[in-house]
């Protein structure tokens, strides 16, 4: 094990100050090339080594940044599990973040899935609070950062890939014109940190606390570009816990440009998974696409189907 992360002992040595520690590797994943348990003292840690595949140093160096941004927002609050320590070596960038002993939520709610509710209502205000870090917006405007431009050549970028490798599938025309007419709906006030893979597999539950981790994924991005899963993507057993935590982020009534700036980030997910599908297998995506075309009523609706039945239900609830 200590000769597969050789390089990366001295940031150990640093991180630990000296001090005897033990190293189990554990399973990995697309995000890193190394996944390794660290225990010393009774604590243990994840070390890992992030996108070391990048060859360009100033993508790592702007990583870097991304996890010192989440060091600092872990120092505020525990329940948002960044790194405690993160380095620069050869290229590749290196995290240690905190193991937290717990069960994830989607494991919790196949067990008690009543506590949805309750759950989402929590992680809404928990993500609302990840989201409004007066530091980031802070250091996004002294540093001229502004994120409109790149999600708009992220757009473009998605829809040309899609015409070069002749991607076709149900209601893909009108998906594309929606990114072209509505780039305007991204907020510079919204630029924060955004987790970008919010699901209930993504939070972990103690017996003292509820957790967010696992930003691996995540980036400087409008705030309302974090929901895709939740709204759309998800599986529908998880609705009434979507439904909780997007309601407690909004402390009540949803407003509609969200649902239109979702409607506009769900469809980049969907061309970014239609483009993934076809590289992979050479086959064209199917399920997704119809499922879209199901849920925001032939794209002629950016509130989901299945949101306004369950706010149909809650006033009949509240009714009788």
């Amino acid at each position: 094990m200590r000769e597969k992360i050789a390089e990366y002992i001295p940031f150990l040595e640093e991180c630990f100050e000296g001090k005897p520690y033990t190293l189990a590797e554990v399973s990995g994943g697309r995000s890193y090339d190394i996944k390794v348990k660290v225990s010393c003292e009774g604590s243990d840690y994840i070390l890992k080594v992030i996108e070391g595949n990048l060859e360009k140093d100033e993508s790592n160096r702007a990583r870097v940044a991304w996890y010192q941004a989440l060091a600092m927002m872990r120092s505020k609050d525990p329940c948002v599990l960044g790194p405690v320590r993160y380095g620069f070596i050869n290229c590749h960038v290196v995290t240690l973040t905190e193991w937290i002993s717990g069960e994830q939520l989607n494991s919790v709610f196949s067990e008690k899935p009543e506590l949805m509710k309750e759950y989402g209502e929590r992680l809404g205000r928990l993500l609302y609070s990840v989201h409004h870090q007066e530091f980031v917006t802070a250091a996004l405007a002294q540093n001229g950062a502004r994120i409109a431009p790149w999600v708009t050549r992220t757009a473009d970028a998605l829809r040309e890939k899609i015409r070069q490798c002749g991607i076709d599938f149900s209601g893909m025309d009108k998906a594309i014109a929606y990114l072209e007419e509505n780039a305007g709906l991204i907020s510079e006030e919204r630029a924060c940190i955004v987790h970008n893979d919010v699901r209930p597999e993504n939070f972990i539950l103690t017996p003292d606390n509820l957790y967010i981790y696992d930003f691996d994924s995540g980036t400087f991005n409008d705030a309302f570009a974090d929901f895709t899963y939740l709204t759309v993507m998800s599986e529908a057993k998880y609705r009434p816990f979507s439904y909780a935590l997007i309601k407690a982020y909004f402390g009540g009534g949803v407003p509609l440009e969200f649902w239109k700036t979702n409607l506009y980030f769900s469809i980049m997910k969907l061309l970014d998974y239609a483009i993934y599908k076809y590289d992979k297998t050479g086959k064209m995506i199917v399920n997704q696409a119809n499922n879209f075309i199901e849920v925001f009523d032939n794209y002629e609706n950016p509130v989901p189907h299945w949101w306004t039945q369950m706010e149909k239900e809650e006033k009949g609830q509240i009714n009788g």
